[in-house]
């Protein structure tokens, strides 16, 4: 299983790393010009960018695939592959396995160039939030979130450091992102093959992140991906973070057991997803 691990991690790693932090680092850049150095200190501007609506459907929902696109497909001999492992079962779950590294990995690579940017723009660190400009008056309004840049109100008021909600963020982040890897890697190996994991990918995504916004429900709900990818607060309410970590391991167990339960009938490992 460790030998066809690191064979599927092997696979053109440093072109696809490449890729990944040219476009983050160009993303970072593009969104630091709508940040004051002065204002704001390097963790918020990282948390500001980590927690945008925009970019958490887009760049950090489907540029991982650009990581995790050879373990998501399937080719003829991933069959002799399933053999060696013995079975289907080992060969699912070494596919699992890859792509939950591959998302800590492009969460590693993302939190790596925003600081970089964010450090090379200016963006002071701080220690507390006490030093932070936005720390007082809560950022303006209570509902700041949706107001571009002032994302912060009660969770990382309530304890962790700059630094700690930064990480925080990250590993919030790395569950998100294992989530959508293992639902296209579902999806895309059932009998419409890629384009209805991408569709259903995109289309659950979409939803997930602007059901709030479009039917103006003012309180979580607190069964939705996006509301617990937050270090923020959606309209001055945050479920606390111990209930988000809960959140993701359960959800990460039941997509998991849904796809192994299914894979007899919905996956063909013989069949070229892309």
């Amino acid at each position: 299983m460790w030998i066809e691990i690191l064979r599927l991690l092997r696979h053109k790693v440093i072109i696809k790393t490449a890729i990944v932090m040219v476009t983050l680092i160009l993303v970072a850049l593009f969104i630091q010009e709508y940040y004051d150095p002065s204002v704001i200190s390097i963790w918020e501007y990282a948390l500001m960018l980590i927690d945008n609506r925009i970019l958490m459907l887009v760049i950090f929902t489907f540029l991982p695939f650009v990581l995790t696109r050879n373990t998501i497909e399937t080719t003829p001999y991933d069959m002799h592959i399933a053999m060696k492992l013995k079975g289907i079962n080992a060969w699912y779950y070494t596919r699992i396995i890859c792509l939950v590294l591959f998302s800590v990995l492009f969460v590693l690579i993302a939190g790596l160039c925003i600081i970089c940017v964010g450090a090379l723009s200016g963006f002071n660190p701080i220690s507390n939030w006490e030093e932070s400009y936005y720390f007082y008056g809560q950022a303006v309004r209570a509902d700041s979130f949706d107001q571009i840049g002032n994302p912060f109100i009660l969770l990382i008021h309530k304890g962790p450091t700059p630094m700690q909600s930064f990480h925080i963020a990250l590993l919030l982040l790395s569950f998100r992102i294992s989530f959508y890897n293992i639902m296209l890697f579902i999806c895309s190996n059932t009998s419409k093959g890629a384009v209805l994991g991408i569709l259903s990918v995109g289309t659950f995504a979409w939803i997930e992140v602007y059901i709030y916004a479009i039917f103006c429900i003012q309180k979580p709900w607190g069964i939705l991906p996006f509301e617990h990818s937050l270090v923020s607060s959606i309209n001055a309410y945050r479920f606390p973070f111990y209930f988000s970590v809960a959140y993701w391991m359960a959800l990460l167990t039941a997509i998991v057991n849904i796809g192994a339960y299914f894979r007899a009938k919905a996956m063909n490992p013989t069949k070229n997803s892309f």
